[in-house]
């Protein structure tokens, strides 16, 4: 029997083949899939697939890391994997497809210093600059969120002095970044196969452009927080926290910072407890963490991550000296129901990717964490660097590359879909 011509084959009404390309694993094979067939083109380019995509459970990959640099050269960079690296091919068409330059963002030499990253999410980029010594309002740092994938940006006006009960001062610590809740969602009713109404909640297709801003203002002693909403385009004072009288946290600037669930964590290797901010409820709080103070001093600088560890609860990353690996500490989530909170407990060791380096924590996204490992040698002039990305479901390490150069500055994990599934989100 002879195979049907081209023209005879049955064609796929297009919401099958949604269904069919939003249970692929990953997003490139997504892209892959829509090259490969005109048709499949046309679904994915449609906005309803594309938030389908990106409620689904899996993150959107990571695509590179945005730096300012602390060298001669372009200031902000865009440092993707090396070739061979499972995502390298979508990390070229991205940096082929942004200006992770940033060269459309306005610049005033006279008045501001230059652009500097602050916070990566959901393709945004939160960046920041200080109006120059003697400019009027110079305290609060200059905001804009930018989309570097389609040149977009968003000025971000300055917290209005109403909003300012006290006076503040440029050499307190200064904190933005972005909110991680949940955008606004509609509800509508759908008929079931029963017959019945069934009520589906589906994101406003609008909300891909929403987002907010949260800005701490820090001395040693609290914590005065305030957020912006696109919505809205305002500031509102929306909480503080005073650190005395325990001083279980001698000073909260340079924290690393981290989000799980609904929550921000604050760590630090020098502190026993973690400084938390439920989101939802705008509320700080502190958590103990799994070693006594004197053994965080055996904790290397930025040697602790806090992640979600799924079944598990919440988990925690902690690299010590002479310990040749990751040590991963896990507890489960009190929810309220009254019962006494699980202590903290030793869940497993992970081997270094590498045993010859000495590893930081140097980055973290959703279900991802950056690892800078570097050489050991007495002459600084011949230690290396390499980055490696470690899945925090597997637990399996990338290697990125090695950079040929030092002065790269503090990463900020890229994640986003290949410029083929990604529309402007500004």
């Amino acid at each position: 029997m002879s195979r049907p011509a081209p023209s005879d084959l049955p064609i796929l009404p297009d919401e099958v083949t949604e269904d069919i390309l939003v249970r692929l694993d990953a997003a490139a094979d997504v892209a892959r899939a829509a090259i490969a067939c005109r048709s499949h083109l046309r679904v994915v380019r449609d906005r309803r697939f594309l938030l389908r995509l990106r409620r689904s459970l899996r993150p959107p990959p990571v695509l590179g890391f945005l730096s300012t640099s602390v060298r001669d050269g372009p200031r902000l960079r865009f440092h993707r994997p090396k070739a061979g690296h499972g995502g390298a091919a979508a990390a070229r068409a991205v940096a082929r497809a942004g200006d992770f330059a940033f060269s459309f963002l306005p610049r005033d030499a006279a008045t501001f210093t230059d652009w500097s990253v602050r916070d990566v999410r959901d393709g945004r980029v939160l960046l920041s600059r200080r109006r120059l010594a003697g400019a009027v309002n110079s305290t609060f740092l200059d905001l804009a969120v930018a989309d570097p994938l389609h040149r977009r940006y968003v000025l971000i006006p300055t917290i209005p002095d109403e909003l300012v009960l006290k006076r503040y001062s440029a050499e307190m610590g200064s904190e933005p970044f972005f909110a991680v809740a949940a955008a606004p969602a509609a509800a509508r009713k759908e008929d079931d196969d029963d017959g019945g109404e069934v009520v589906v909640v589906e994101e406003e297709m609008g909300s891909q452009f929403h987002f907010q801003v949260i800005y701490n203002w820090m001395s040693q002693y609290k914590i005065d927080t305030f957020v912006f909403s696109s919505v809205t385009g305002k500031w509102r004072g929306a909480t503080s926290f005073s650190l005395l009288p325990s001083r279980v946290i001698q000073d909260p600037r340079g924290m690393a910072r981290y989000h799980v669930g609904n929550c921000f964590y604050w760590v630090h290797n020098h502190y026993d407890h973690a400084l938390v901010l439920d989101e939802l409820e705008m509320r700080f709080s502190l958590l103990a963490l799994p070693f006594p103070d004197m053994m965080c001093k055996k904790v290397q600088s930025q040697g602790i991550a806090v992640f979600d560890a799924g079944e598990h609860g919440l988990g925690l990353i902690v690299i010590r000296f002479q310990v040749m690996g990751l040590e991963m500490y896990c507890k489960k989530k009190n929810d309220g129901g009254g019962g006494a909170e699980e202590e903290w407990r030793r869940h497993k060791l992970i081997p270094y990717p590498e045993p010859a380096c000495g590893f930081t924590i140097v980055a973290a996204t959703e279900g991802c964490l950056m690892l800078e490992g570097t050489t050991s040698c007495s002459d600084d002039s011949k230690r290396s660097s390499r980055y490696f990305t470690l899945d925090l479901k597997t637990f399996l390490a990338e290697r990125w590359f090695i950079p040929s150069a030092k002065g790269i500055g503090r990463p900020y994990l890229y994640a986003n879909y290949p410029p083929l599934l990604s529309q402007p989100s500004i």
